[in-house]
């Protein structure tokens, strides 16, 4: 068998706040768990070459949530905007952000809305185009362009690191003057 003690245990725990610190030092360990609790906390320190946890959860319902979805649920997804700029031709509006220290910035889209500033303006054609930068690091990381407005959605998050200043600028190259609205958006973790 090996110079350590072959065990298990089956372990039931029902109550509304259980810490259970386990420290396993063997090499082939399973531990049944059943839970019924509110709140449940296992500090588990093992120093073992496999491990088999099976743990029945009883729960009114279990979830599986991509980051974007749960960062939206515990309230730390970012709507970041700058409304209402009146920009004349080659003029761009800026949204700056300066990440906080231990956070990570997560962008999933940028977007802006161009429109002329007079109302006699509206048969012009009126052109955007919209560039997202780390400034601290001076690096370009998106950029698009469009016909009274233009929005990227990204498939993977572009990620920013903790204090470093994120920059959307969005420029009006239009030949009259308009109102230009840019927004970016994301989480942090």
């Amino acid at each position: 068998m090996g110079d350590y003690p072959d065990w298990s245990r089956l372990v039931q725990l029902i109550g509304s706040d259980i810490k259970v610190p386990i420290d396993v030092q063997a090499q082939y360990v399973t531990l049944d768990i059943n839970i019924a609790a509110s709140a449940v906390t296992l500090d588990i320190n093992l120093a073992a070459s496999a491990v088999t946890l099976d743990i029945d959860i009883i729960a009114q319902s279990v979830g599986v949530y991509l980051q974007a979805d749960w960062s939206a649920l515990q309230g730390t997804d970012k709507n970041l905007s700058s409304i209402g700029n009146v920009k004349t031709f080659g003029q761009a509006a800026l949204l700056d952000y300066t990440v906080p220290t231990g956070k990570t910035f997560y962008t999933l889209g940028l977007s802006a809305a161009i429109y002329p500033n007079a109302a006699a303006d509206y048969d012009h054609f009126i052109r955007v185009g919209l560039v997202l930068a780390n400034q601290t690091d001076a690096l370009y990381l998106a950029s698009i362009g469009g016909e009274s407005g233009c929005s990227l959605i990204l498939n993977k998050p572009i990620a920013i690191a903790a204090d470093k200043l994120v920059r959307l600028a969005g420029t009006n190259y239009s030949d009259i003057e308009v109102g230009l609205d840019i927004v970016l958006w994301g989480y942090e973790i």
